[in-house]
């Protein structure tokens, strides 16, 4: 995902899913996590401002079932859901 444009991010609380949507060479694309128990998205862009993806991670799944996507911007922040599961597009 390094370098791929994020656009949105969409929580709908009462159903526990979070669409992303990103842009991966000129396309739209939604990373999805249903299950979502935490959402953290911190915008401080201590490195400088910038919209795009430096790299992206999913962890295994722990002792509830839950797997966490770290999603590093080229600001610095990091943006962490932890979810049940994740539906990503292919080559993720």
């Amino acid at each position: 995902m390094h370098d791929w444009r994020l656009l949105t991010i969409f929580f709908d609380w009462k159903q526990g899913i979070v669409i992303i949507e990103v842009v991966e060479y000129k396309e739209v694309v939604e990373l999805k996590a249903s299950g979502v128990v935490e959402l953290l998205v911190p915008r401080f862009r201590e490195w400088g401002p910038s919209v795009f993806i430096n790299e992206a991670n999913i962890s295994n799944k722990d002792q509830k079932g839950n797997s966490i996507m770290t999603i590093e911007m080229q600001t610095g922040d990091e943006i962490k859901i932890t979810a049940e599961e994740f539906i990503l597009p292919e080559g993720f």
